[in-house]
């Protein structure tokens, strides 16, 4: 066999694609069936995203990180959150996601997907956040108790005072009042905020111009690959003839 019979000439593969132009048809337009057939099973899907808004409290005297509360958040009242609205709901607290609104020391807990069901989203997000802030009000509290607590013990100390106040005293009382001042209680800005988006993608014509390219290159592969198959076919047939002899 000398070396030209294995390279097939453009010629050579003209003709077999003209002799076999019907397998190119049928499997461009199976493709191309399918792609269109599949593009109109498309629906537009539509996100929804519910955002609650926490302002945290101001606690005197102590590091108010917005960072600090929130992995507070994460690894212990997310928890007592979820055994609190088991017990009340007698189900599982829908998914949330805490996180600190950028720039600003809010933050929001956050639920986004297409099948939420919205009361249940919306009390999981009232149990988070009442919450957030009945812990961080009760802390609040104590505080501001203990500076008051301290304020009348020094005031008592510098009405009693035969001389005049000391300076480190009076420092004290203003230091105490103002921390007693600074404090500030948490409060839910918004509660479950409701967001729509529809999601279009993947759009009815991207899907079909694919198909319309995947079925170009599978229908110009067809009439090369029935055309090895069919030689393959008539080899088989001459090697089988050769063994059986005349």
């Amino acid at each position: 066999m000398k070396p030209e019979d294995d390279v097939i000439s453009l010629v050579d593969a003209a003709v077999i694609f003209v002799r076999r132009w019907i397998a190119f048809a049928i499997v461009f337009l199976v493709v191309v069936a399918i792609g269109i057939g599949y593009a109109f099973t498309l629906k537009s899907t539509v996100n929804v995203v519910y955002t609650t808004t926490i302002e945290p409290a101001v606690l005197p005297g102590k590091n108010n990180n917005p960072a600090t509360l929130l992995t507070l958040i994460k690894t212990k009242w997310m928890a007592e959150a979820k055994e609190e609205y088991r017990e009340r709901h007698g189900n599982h607290l829908a998914p949330v996601h805490p996180a600190q609104v950028q720039g600003t020391r809010l933050i929001e807990v956050v639920s986004r997907g297409a099948n939420l069901q919205k009361e249940a989203v919306v009390d999981s997000h009232r149990a988070l956040a009442e919450l957030v802030v009945r812990e961080q009000n009760a802390e609040l509290d104590t505080r501001m108790g203990l500076f008051e607590e301290q304020l009348q013990s020094v005031e008592a100390v510098i009405q009693g005072a035969k001389n005049l106040p000391r300076p480190f005293e009076i420092r004290l009382k203003v230091n105490l009042e103002q921390k007693i001042q600074s404090g500030e209680r948490a409060e839910i800005l918004m509660l479950a905020n409701e967001q729509r988006s529809v999601n279009h993608d993947p759009s009815r014509k991207r899907v079909i111009a694919v198909s319309v390219i995947i079925g170009l290159l599978l229908g110009f592969m067809a009439p090369f690959i029935l055309e090895f198959a069919c030689q393959v076919r008539s080899r088989l047939r001459e090697l089988r003839a050769e063994q059986a002899g005349p």
